[in-house]
């Protein structure tokens, strides 16, 4: 449960295995009945107190889909830094794609029902106006919660 909630507070445990980025921590378990422990903290980031990880909580969940016009709500209330909407951002990289491509990602992001979190179109378009998973994950919890 240690290593989980660490997990559930960002961080990355260290694998070991070749190949493997370095993880943030390695806890460890002697089986001496004291439970598992923080062996080695390998992060940058200062190691959060025992209160903050007892505390941590796992994310909300992703939902798989919502319907369009709740994340078109979001995505035009949601800035990017240079004050542009999100969706007016998505809007203009959907204009400037090729002819066919271009038919089919304005007719996923006009006339769908839902929009799915899955969809390829969808993170590479997030991808091209460099919004992370993360930021993706709560615009979707977001339009989720949208009470309309």
């Amino acid at each position: 449960m240690l290593a989980q909630r660490l997990i559930w507070l960002g961080f990355r445990p260290h694998t070991g295995l070749p190949g493997e980025p370095p993880g943030d921590f390695r806890v460890q378990d002697d089986s001496d009945g004291r439970g598992p422990y923080i062996a080695e903290w390998l992060s940058a980031l200062p190691q959060p107190s025992a209160a903050e990880i007892a505390a941590a909580e796992p994310p909300e969940p992703v939902p798989a889909s919502v319907p369009l016009f709740k994340a078109r709500i979001v995505l035009a209330a949601a800035q990017l830094p240079d004050g542009r909407s999100i969706l007016e951002a998505t809007e203009a990289a959907i204009a400037a794609l090729p002819d066919g491509a271009r038919l089919v990602a304005t007719e996923a992001f006009t006339r769908a029902h839902v929009i799915h979190r899955a969809s390829p179109l969808l993170n590479s378009l997030a991808a091209d106006l460099g919004l992370s998973a993360e930021i993706v994950d709560g615009l979707f919890r977001a339009a989720d919660e949208l009470a309309v």
